[in-house]
């Protein structure tokens, strides 16, 4: 079943976020508790901009500092 390889297989995190990065991704927003994925990421590839979006206040300023076009990483 899906459920049990999700719990059962490893996890793809590296070939994944350098697949994400490979393909143009440069912005990254983790949403839910804590800011641990965002830290990984950065530890591997620091280039991408990263945030992290715990509340709904979170999310407004994540919006206004994306369409202001500012590089600040809110992780």
């Amino acid at each position: 079943s899906s459920l049990i390889d999700h719990l059962t297989q490893p996890v793809l995190w590296s070939d994944t976020m350098q697949a994400l990065v490979d393909d143009g991704v440069d912005v990254i927003i983790e949403i839910g508790p804590g800011n641990v994925l965002s830290k990984l990421i950065k530890s591997t590839h620091p280039d991408v901009i990263t945030f992290s979006v715990q509340t709904l206040e979170d999310v407004s300023a994540v919006v206004a500092q994306l369409k202001g076009g500012e590089d600040h990483e809110s992780t």
